[in-house]
């Protein structure tokens, strides 16, 4: 997984390059969607990368971050 405005873009993609190149049998996915290397893109896709790991929520359950700036007043 990665943003598609990601700084760690390319370095992601010459990791599946060598990965291709060096080790064909091992499967993976790549999964690239718009965003950045922040908290926005991770809360978007965390559920998605929960599950490539194993992890499945029950389906009543919305996960979801939720960002703290300890500038804003409330």
């Amino acid at each position: 997984m990665c943003g598609t405005e990601d700084p760690l873009l390319e370095r992601t993609k010459k990791w599946e390059e060598f990965m291709k190149e060096n080790c064909p049998n091992i499967k993976y996915e790549s999964y690239y969607s718009k965003g950045e290397h922040n908290f926005f893109y991770w809360n978007s896709v965390l559920e998605k990368a929960l599950n490539f790991f194993g992890f499945y929520p029950k389906k009543d359950i919305k996960i979801q971050l939720h960002y703290y700036d300890e500038n804003e007043k409330g």
